[in-house]
């Protein structure tokens, strides 16, 4: 659909700190690779942070080109 370029989809994280599953948005057209801190590292993957809905707990996200 045109017009819709900001739709995000959301996947659920499970959060390293107490282990319930947390949902997260990614970008349209990106793809969840994992939790792995600095596995942005690797080329095209973006890292960002995200908070557990349970715990409060603050970890990373990573993301690539779907």
């Amino acid at each position: 659909m045109a017009g819709r370029g900001a739709l995000m989809g959301l996947v659920s994280a499970t959060c390293p700190a107490c282990g319930q599953a947390t949902y997260v948005s990614l970008p349209q057209g990106r793809s969840f690779v994992g939790t792995e801190r600095d596995a942005s590292k690797r080329p095209g993957l973006d890292e960002e942070t995200t908070e557990c809905s349970h715990c409060g707990t603050e970890f990373p996200f990573v993301h690539g080109p779907a």
